[in-house]
């Protein structure tokens, strides 16, 4: 272990991790798992051999950017390339849940419907108590831990630019926690009755998620996208020589360890 990194550590062992996770939301059969592994396993052969040479990709540009100097528009293309990442992952997953889903039987169909609503409502209990502060300072946690993973301490001009960004950020727990709960509640539907179409739609539901969108959260999220892709441009730009030197290793090193996890 003391020659491998967290990141491939972790990656080799994500098979698992999906497992447990899996067996979070529904009992399956051993037969079921079975099937369930070899669609896995091609799963995660088609991320490795397709995908991670992507990501790389990304991390060229990141790199380049720094050299160039960060704006918003450079960091909105980077950011446009992992949205881009995350969709097809979600688009694949969506069809190896399918095929799961087709081994299972009305039981299960209920049992995943349940779960799916008390997460729901465990996630709501959790975010909505926050008041304004607690939810700003949560925010302002995340990005100094992030920002301190990978270039270390923070200036006080940049702390001051991350408070100032994150005063200007619209709410958006109880906003995502409603469009979250549409989907979740369609889904459940589709679940639940079973149709002899169900895979079609649940299919279309996955497709048309932007659509189902309300107009406040899709603002909200592109208003809160700008002002953090600003803000990160900001703070990229007047690191100190130690912070750009750790950034550039913390980069390098990632891209070192997909480039290692990467199946030709």
């Amino acid at each position: 272990m003391a020659g491998c990194s967290v990141t491939r550590l972790f990656y080799d062992r994500i098979d698992v991790f999906i497992r447990w996770y899996l067996d979070d939301y529904v009992a399956l059969t051993n037969a079921q798992k079975v099937s369930f592994d070899a669609r896995l396993e091609a799963f995660l052969f088609w991320h490795r051999t397709e995908e991670l040479p992507l990501y790389v990709n990304i991390l060229d540009d990141f790199l380049e950017m720094l050299d160039q100097g960060s704006s918003y528009t450079s960091l909105q293309k980077i950011s446009k390339s992992i949205e881009g990442a995350a969709m097809r992952i979600q688009a694949r997953s969506v069809e190896l849940l399918l095929a799961t889903g087709a081994d299972l039987d009305e039981a299960q169909f209920q049992q995943l419907s349940r779960v799916l609503i008390s997460d729901h409502q465990e996630l709501e209990a959790d975010l909505l108590v926050r008041d304004e502060g607690k939810y700003r300072s949560d925010i302002e946690k995340r990005f100094k831990d992030q920002s301190y993973k990978y270039m270390g301490s923070l200036t006080k001009k940049q702390v001051s630019l991350i408070q100032h960004a994150i005063s200007s950020m619209v709410r958006l727990d109880s906003l995502w926690l409603v469009d979250r709960e549409t989907w979740i509640k369609e889904l459940s539907a589709i679940l639940n009755a079973r149709e002899s179409d169900w895979m079609f739609k649940v299919r279309s539901l996955f497709s048309n998620l932007d659509e189902m969108e309300a107009q406040e959260y899709r603002e909200a999220v592109e208003q809160n996208k700008e002002v953090l892709l600003n803000l990160i441009a900001e703070v990229i730009n007047i690191r100190t020589d130690k912070q750009d030197l750790k950034l550039r290793r913390k980069l390098r090193s990632l891209k070192n360890d997909l480039e290692k996890l990467y199946v030709p």
